[in-house]
This record gives structure tokens, C-alpha cells and sequence, in this order.
């Protein structure tokens, strides 16, 4: 081939470069062919945090001081709810990291706070979770199968503990939901299930005069001074039955400690009294890790119109 033959071809190539450039050049052949010419696996950006649309810009509280937060960012619940931070400065496990939420013992009426939000300061902390909503709960827990669907209402001088993490799953009585305290739950606090704070250990005694009068002197004593919520544990160890450390009980003494010393009967014996329900709840956010950090944290509690109920800085 000629040299001039070659620099024309060279000069037609050129040209159809400078032309495919302008037409959109690696972005088209994008678009046309599904992938650029040499592929090269990218991977993708983590995608955004959705704030719910209830809550307004963090900007809007975090940065300004209580006394100069706008008029139209405050909650009309200011003050009748507040939130101090439990074990969170301390705790990083999730199932065992919470705070308070108090309800003031002078406020007029019970307040729900089921679908009002939690949010924590943003920085660097990209894997902790942002904004989280209070969910609804089961009031009366008997088992893990009861639909989920009562309010969290904090009567006055009421307090909710909020959890990050789920509930614990192991033990004799399976919890699952949120739930409300009453005077048997001290039950669910049986061996391996770790709740953190620990639920009140004081449970209504169990049997009636009548009814202990009937039990023989060894069985008498075993139940009157037995721990208050606890099932006892029944072994046997080489040829003798025991319960806890109580040796050879009666077959009537057995069957009575094995009927009532649980929550099942606690709740069918004692959830018509008076003062069978407490003041406080259990809530379960359900996040997988820790949502507090250990200092220069805020904790914010919104309510359903993404107004400011209390601010917590440590």
C-alpha cells in the first residue's frame, strides 16, 4: 500500500472515532448493547436511609439548643414523656442495649406511644440503625403465636424499657412481642432467658390456706419458703427424686408443685385481681445491631407527626 493510500485510511478511522465519541462514544454502547465493551464488575452503592415521612430533616433539631428549637418542631407531649438512657453509654449488644421512656406522674391522661420514633445522632456511624419506630405490642403474653396489635400506653408515672435487640428466645416461656408487665411476668425471667433489666422477681404466693392445709409438713415447708416466680427444677439423682434440693416429695406433694409453681396458672389464678397489671412495658425494636453509641450520642423521641417529645444528649 501506498503511504498516501495509508494516511487516508488513517484519516477515515479518525473520523469515525471523532464520530462515535460524539455520539455518546462507551455511555451508548452502554445503553445499546447492555454493557460496555470490556466489562468490569461493579459494586453497587449502599442504597440511601428512607426517613419516614413523619419525621422532619434532623437538621432541624439536631444543632439547636432546647430553648431556641422553633415553636412548630415541638411535640404538645413535651414534657410528659421523657427519656434517660438506661445501660446505652455502656452496652453494645443489641438484645441487651436499652433506654427509658417515662411518662410524668402529673400528666392528665394516658398517652400511647405506639408509632411515635427514636432516632440517634448521625455521623460516622453508617451500619447503626437511624430512626426507629415504637411497634405495637401484646399486652397480655401467653404465647408467641397472639397477634401483635395493642398500643404501648403509658399511664401516668408509667415507664416503657426499650430494648434495641429482640426479645430473649430461649427458656421455658418463648416471648417474642413487645409486652406489658404484670404480676406473674417475673416467671418469664426463668433461667436461660436473660432479660436485661431483670423483671421484678415478685410473683403472688402460691395456694390458698385451704389448699397448703392438704399438703403434708416436708411439701408444707417446700412451698412456703420456695423463691417467688421461679419453677422449681424436678431431678432424679441415683434412686431419688428430688425437687430443687428437696428429697423424695409425695406424689401429692409433686403434682401440686408441678400445677402451680408457673406462669400459666399464675395468669389463670391472679389476672382478674386488682392489681394484677403494673405501670411498665417491655418494648422489643427488633434491630440487629447496637443503636447507641457510648458518648457524644443524642437520643431523640419523636411523635406520629414527626414533632420533638424529649432530646437527650450525653
Amino acid at each position: 500500500m501506498a503511504p498516501k493510500d495509508l494516511w487516508w485510511l488513517l484519516g477515515i478511522l479518525l473520523g469515525l472515532w471523532l464520530i462515535w465519541v460524539w455520539a455518546g462514544g462507551p455511555a451508548k454502547s452502554r445503553e445499546v448493547s447492555g454493557g460496555p465493551f470490556l466489562h468490569f464488575d461493579e459494586t453497587p452503592a449502599p442504597a440511601p436511609v428512607v426517613v419516614p415521612r413523619s419525621v422532619p430533616p434532623r437538621r432541624d433539631v439536631v444543632g439547636y439548643g432546647e430553648a431556641e428549637l422553633p415553636a412548630e418542631l415541638i411535640s404538645p407531649w413535651q414534657g410528659q414523656v421523657t427519656v434517660s438512657t438506661g445501660n446505652a453509654s455502656s452496652e453494645y449488644q443489641a438484645n441487651q442495649e436499652y433506654i427509658e421512656l417515662s411518662a410524668s406522674g402529673s400528666n392528665q391522661a394516658p398517652i400511647n406511644i405506639s408509632g411515635w420514633q427514636l432516632a440517634n445522632r448521625p455521623n460516622w456511624r453508617r451500619f447503626y440503625p437511624s430512626i426507629v419506630p415504637i411497634p405495637f405490642a401484646t399486652q397480655l403474653y401467653i404465647t408467641p403465636d397472639l397477634p401483635v396489635r395493642d398500643p404501648i400506653v403509658l399511664a401516668p408515672g408509667g415507664r416503657a424499657v426499650v430494648v434495641t435487640g429482640r426479645p430473649p428466645l430461649v427458656g421455658l416461656y418463648r416471648v417474642a412481642h413487645s409486652f406489658r408487665v404484670n404480676q406473674c411476668s417475673g416467671y418469664l425471667n426463668e433461667r436461660d432467658y436473660g432479660f436485661v433489666p431483670s423483671l421484678s422477681s415478685i410473683c403472688p404466693r402460691v395456694g390458698t390456706a385451704a389448699e397448703l392445709n392438704l399438703l403434708d409438713e416436708d411439701c408444707y415447708d417446700f412451698v412456703r419458703s420456695a423463691p417467688s416466680c421461679r419453677v422449681p427444677e424436678f431431678e432424679r439423682r441415683g434412686d431419688i427424686d428430688y425437687v430443687d434440693n428437696y428429697a423424695s416429695p409425695s406424689p401429692n406433694c409433686r403434682q401440686f408443685i408441678q400445677a402451680r409453681f408457673n406462669y400459666p396458672d399464675c395468669l389463670a389464678r391472679h389476672s382478674g385481681d386488682p392489681d394484677f397489671w403494673t405501670d411498665d412495658w417491655r418494648i422489643f425494636l427488633g434491630q440487629p445491631g447496637e443503636m447507641w453509641g457510648k458518648s457524644r450520642e443524642t437520643i431523640a423521641l419523636y411523635d406520629r407527626d414527626g414533632k420533638l417529645v424529649d432530646q437527650l444528649n450525653y
